[in-house]
C-alpha cells in the first residue's frame, strides 16, 4: 500500500484511520453489505470467501498482516461480493470508504499501489483456479498452497517458518476434504517436512515441500 509513498503521505493517510479489533471467527463484513469501510490488516489474518449456488463456501484469498481487505475501486453504493472472517484475533485499521477514495485521488502514488494490489489479486485467484482445475493430485495442490502461504504470511521461528491458519480454511483453499488434508499432512509430518498444530503449521523443509509440485 505504501510502496514509494513519502512519509508525509503515509502519515496523512494513517491519521484518517481508526483501530478496530476482531476476535477469531468474527466477520469483518458480509456479502451484500454496503461497502462503507476499507480495512488494513495490522495483526492477524482473515479469509475472504464466496458461497456457490450449492451452498459451498469457497476461499478466494487469505488477507494477512499489511494487506487491504475489502473490494477496491468500486463506485459509491456498491455492495460486497464476498465475506471476510477473522481466522485469528485481529487488529485492523479502518477507513470510511469515502475518505479512502478521496485520499487516493489526492495522492496518485497510493492510487497506483492500489491498482497494483488489484492486479495481484486477480492474478492470484486465476493461479489458484488453474491449480485446482488442472492439478488432480491433491498433495501437489496442498504443497503449492503451503509454500505460497509461507511466503505471504509465514513468520520465522527458530529454524522453521510458522503459518497461523486453521486446517479447515486450508482445506477450502485447496478444494479437498478435511480427512484428505489431515492424511497428507500427517504423512509429511512423519517425513519431517512440517509439524501440525491446532491452528498453525510449522514448515521445517520448504525446499522438499517445493519439490513436491515442481
Amino acid at each position: 500500500m505504501f510502496t514509494d509513498a513519502p512519509a508525509n503521505v503515509r502519515n496523512n493517510f494513517l491519521s484518517a484511520a481508526r483501530a478496530r479489533f476482531f476476535s477469531y471467527r468474527q466477520q469483518l463484513f458480509l456479502i451484500d453489505d454496503p461497502i462503507d469501510e476499507i480495512f488494513l490488516m495490522v495483526e492477524g489474518c482473515a479469509k475472504v470467501t464466496q458461497v456457490t449456488r450449492s451452498g459451498k463456501e469457497v476461499v478466494l484469498r487469505i488477507a494477512a498482516s499489511g494487506e487491504l481487505i475489502g473490494e477496491l475501486g468500486l463506485p459509491h453504493g456498491s455492495k460486497h461480493s464476498s465475506t471476510a472472517q477473522a481466522l485469528q484475533d485481529c487488529e485492523v485499521l479502518v477507513w470510511a470508504s469515502g475518505v479512502f477514495d478521496a485520499t487516493l485521488r489526492q495522492f496518485p502514488v497510493l492510487q497506483r499501489n492500489v491498482n497494483n494490489i488489484l492486479r495481484r489479486r486477480v492474478s492470484d485467484i486465476q493461479s489458484r483456479i488453474s491449480r485446482i482445475s488442472s492439478t488432480q493430485v491433491a498433495s501437489k495442490r496442498l504443497a503449492h498452497e503451503l509454500v505460497d502461504l509461507a511466503n505471504q504470511m509465514g513468520r520465522k521461528v527458530n529454524s522453521h517458518v510458522e503459518i497461523k491458519i486453521p486446517q479447515e480454511a486450508l482445506a477450502q483453499m485447496t478444494a479437498m476434504g478435511l480427512f484428505t488434508l489431515n492424511r497428507i499432512l500427517s504423512g509429511w509430518e512423519t517425513q519431517g517436512l512440517l509439524r501440525v498444530h491446532r491452528k498453525r503449521i510449522e514448515i521445517h523443509d520448504s525446499l522438499r515441500l517445493s519439490g513436491l509440485y515442481s
